[in-house]
């Protein structure tokens, strides 16, 4: 059950204090008895307004609470898209950054974020291959030329950055995610 509204309690409560006035006024027919009948007729209209206040009042919080409802409903469906967009997103830049780089450069970079990349030879192709990792920053070497045409160690003379593990990490973390992804599909 619904509690009755303030404004409506209390216009009832004068209200019966004015009849009760107007009974004791009528009963001694003083003169102020039509005054005193007007202002009981104004406090019946008042308690009535007061009472369709509080209607009028229900509806628009009624009102609001649809629009607002809308809006919730509007906003889900947004947060949706804005979801569905990121996932494109984050699949496109995902395929950019493994793509960014080849296969075998990358397993050089990864051997190399190691710290014990192995023996090597030092082809034109791991020339190159040392001259790009290093302009893009995945790599600190002091001379590229001064490193020895072959040895037991590249690490020795070259190391991975901190941005270059980020890169291989990253591509890892990629990849494990397509693979769980073409698993669980």
């Amino acid at each position: 059950m619904t509690k009755p509204p303030t404004v409506l309690i209390v216009s009832i409560v004068v209200l019966a204090v004015f009849l009760v006035v107007l009974v004791v006024n009528v009963a001694r027919s003083g003169p102020d008895l039509i005054a005193l009948a007007g202002s009981t007729v104004v406090l019946t209209v008042l308690v009535l307004v007061a009472s369709k206040i509080e209607s009028v009042r229900k509806l628009a919080v009624g009102e609001v609470q649809a629009e607002f409802d809308e809006v919730k409903t509007e906003v889900k469906g947004m947060g949706l898209e804005f979801r569905a967009e990121l996932a494109d997103f984050r699949r496109r830049l995902d395929h950019v950054i493994v793509h960014s780089m080849s296969a075998p450069m990358y397993e050089n970079l990864q051997k190399l974020a190691s710290g014990r990349f192995g023996p090597y030879e030092m082809t034109e192709g791991l020339r190159r291959e040392l001259y790009h990792l290093r302009d893009v920053g995945y790599i600190d070497v002091q001379a590229i030329r001064a490193i020895p045409v072959s040895g037991s160690e590249l690490s020795e003379h070259v190391a991975a950055t901190r941005v270059g593990r980020e890169f291989v990490d990253l591509r890892r973390q990629i990849e494990d995610h397509r693979e769980s992804e073409s698993g669980a599909g």
